[in-house]
Order: C-alpha cells, then structure tokens, then sequence
C-alpha cells in the first residue's frame, strides 16, 4: 500500500495544523505621559505604543493615578498616569519592572455609609 493510505478508497492527511495560543494577563502600566486635555482614545494609543501592540489587543483601561508634571517652563505642563489594561495578544508583552508589571488582584474597598 502505498504510503497515507489506511485501506480506504480515498484517504488525504490533513495538514499540520498551527495551534494560536492567545495571552491573556492583566498589566500594570507607570509613567504614562498625556497632555492636559486627554481623551481615553489617547491612554489607550500610549500605553499601546507602550507595550508594543495593536490597540485592539487591550481593553478595560482603568486609570488609578494621575499627577500633573510642570516642571519644565519651555513645554506645557502634562499629565503622568498610572493604568491597569486588560491585554490579549498573541505574544507576552516586555515586562520592564516599575514601568510595566503584571498587575496583582486587589482586594475590593468596603463601602462606607452615613
């Protein structure tokens, strides 16, 4: 018999397939940098820009921190955040600790009532 043929009329070997695998982590990311009068469109093209991928492979960008850098008189005064995104990709993103680390659960803040 000749070789991929298991005794039936017609027989094809299916090609090797490529298996995807699909990263999915919650980030961390400092050092943010955006003018005063930002848009999420413009966190989201940053820390994009940031990690090195496509817009569409992050989502639920939840900015935590948010200070205001004037330090230097020839430029406009700017915003420096501090972000949590949600990313998934097909390749782990560079982690650069400080700057960009996998982000660690937080446990929920109790409500207080009056």
């Amino acid at each position: 018999m000749p070789s991929g043929h298991f005794g039936f009329s017609s027989c094809t070997i299916a090609p090797n397939f490529v298996r995807q695998v699909t990263v999915l982590m919650r980030l961390r990311i400092n050092q943010i940098i955006v003018k005063l009068e930002y848009t999420p469109e413009d966190v989201l093209h940053a820390i994009a820009r940031r990690l090195g991928a496509q817009e569409q492979d992050l989502s639920n960008v939840e900015v935590l921190r948010r200070s205001i850098d004037a330090r230097k008189k020839d430029r406009p005064p700017l915003y420096v955040l501090s972000a949590e995104v949600s990313y998934e990709g097909e390749t782990p993103p560079d982690l650069t600790p400080g700057q960009v680390d996998v982000a660690q659960e937080r446990e929920p803040r109790p409500v207080v009532t009056p």
